[in-house]
């Protein structure tokens, strides 16, 4: 009875995977393709969001400033140039969490590798196949996360 279930449950994967070899290795240069760019988005807003954190460092210190009464952290009297305070650029680094990109991406390898694995007659080469389309797949559904997320975001953002 397992057998059947299982045969049942594969046999679809079998025959979408397919017996071409231009093809296969096409899908995985573009999976691999496809990996490489999701790397660079998320270099990319790693970057930006340690510019964002910067500028509410700077943010936060210019208001407490202000706040004191001294525009640049030193005091106005006479001789002595010696910050009233020590002022402090670094941020406070925070642990940030893993990405959706990054999570789909490596939960699809996963899956990916152990149903190819499964699937494939060579096991070592379907791993490796099954994970490279199952890391684009679920890297793919972590930025479509992503896109809804920043949409649900801006929709709800109240502008001053």
């Amino acid at each position: 009875m397992k057998k059947s279930f299982l045969i049942l449950f594969l046999v679809p994967f079998i025959f979408a995977c397919g017996s071409k070899k231009q093809n296969s290795d096409a899908v995985v240069l573009s999976n691999k393709q496809a990996i490489i760019d999701s790397m660079k988005q998320v270099a990319v807003i790693k970057e930006q969001q340690r510019e964002i954190d910067s500028l509410k460092m700077l943010k936060t210190s210019v208001a407490t400033k202000e706040k004191s009464g001294s525009a640049n952290g030193y005091t106005s009297s006479g001789s002595s140039s010696v910050p009233t305070s020590p002022v402090s650029y670094a941020s406070t680094k925070k642990k940030k969490k893993m990405g959706n990109v990054a999570k789909g991406a490596i939960i699809g390898a996963g899956v990916g590798a152990v149903t190819g694995a499964i699937v494939s007659k060579k096991k070592g080469k379907g791993a490796i196949v099954g994970g490279v389309v199952g890391a684009g797949a679920g890297a793919g559904v972590g930025a479509v996360i992503n896109q809804q997320q920043k949409k649900k975001q801006k929709d709800t953002q109240i502008y001053f």
